[in-house]
């Protein structure tokens, strides 16, 4: 089980393509994960709206894996990086 005590996050971006990649890879290697998306919507923080915002920032998205199992995610990433 993740908590917010033993987690790290892998990864924290804005790219949903990337994020898809880390989610096939962790899955491929049975790695336990947790996803969070936030979504800046328009007026909601503090009167400011997302005029100007391309629409490609306006969802980040957070990867969290275990701590234990953080190095071999960066190491199965690395790997990923460098077979494209």
């Amino acid at each position: 089980m993740i908590t917010v005590f033993n987690r790290r996050a892998i990864y924290i971006g804005y790219s949903k393509e990337e994020k898809n990649k880390i989610i096939k890879l962790l899955s491929k290697n049975k790695i336990p994960y947790e996803e969070k998306r936030w979504h800046a919507r328009g007026g909601q923080a503090r009167g400011r709206g997302s005029l100007g915002q391309l629409s490609e920032y306006q969802t980040t998205y957070e990867i969290y894996v275990r701590a234990s199992d953080y190095e071999e995610c960066e190491f199965l990433m690395r790997q990923m990086g460098e077979m494209r």
